[in-house]
């Protein structure tokens, strides 16, 4: 089962990782700040609220020195966040992918200065949660997300991206253009 840690369990990061792990179709992972919100998550499980409501039992740590290899890396942490958050998780083994939920034109150059460009794959999230109490996250739009290969090719490894979101009620979609669709989303 593919094993995907999600970087900044907020209201992004949340919302993915509760509707990604509904699915049953891989296995998450959260890696938040020490608090309140890791702490209910371990007691009570996440809860999604919005359009649906459930909870799901998702393993939760916040510590980055807690994982050492997974599948895939995805971060969605606050762009003035990128930095440290970087350099905590630089250790991590992402065996197939990692990407940014961020806004921004300069994530993946960060995400390829730590993992190499082999790894990284490009992504636009055009997603908007919340966090209005610790445990629980709020999907107020559910827009496009695309995955694509920073080169413009094919590959497996977005397909299976796509597929997976798509599996969790995610409108997701592939592109041969992600640069462009990242400055798009920008403008």
């Amino acid at each position: 089962m593919t094993h995907i840690v999600v970087v900044g369990p907020g209201g992004i990061g949340g919302t993915v990782a509760a509707l990604l792990a509904r699915t049953d179709l891989c296995r998450i992972t959260l890696l938040g700040r020490p608090g309140a919100h890791v702490e209910a998550i371990t007691r009570s499980g996440l809860k999604l609220t919005g359009a649906e409501e459930f909870t799901v039992d998702v393993e939760v740590v916040d510590d980055p020195a807690a994982i050492s290899t997974c599948d895939g890396l995805l971060y969605a942490v606050k762009a003035q966040d990128t930095a440290s958050v970087l350099k905590a998780t630089a250790h991590i083994d992402a065996q197939h992918f990692v990407a940014s939920l961020q806004n921004g034109v300069n994530k993946d150059d960060a995400l390829a200065t730590t993992f190499g460009w082999e790894r990284v794959v490009g992504s636009v999230a055009i997603v908007a949660g919340e966090r209005p109490e610790p445990g629980v996250v709020h999907l107020t739009f559910d827009g496009l997300t695309r995955f694509g290969e920073l080169d413009g090719s094919s590959s497996q490894r977005i397909d299976d991206l796509v597929a997976l979101f798509t599996a969790a009620g995610l409108n997701t979609e592939s592109s041969d253009r992600i640069t462009a669709s990242t400055w798009s989303k920008m403008l």
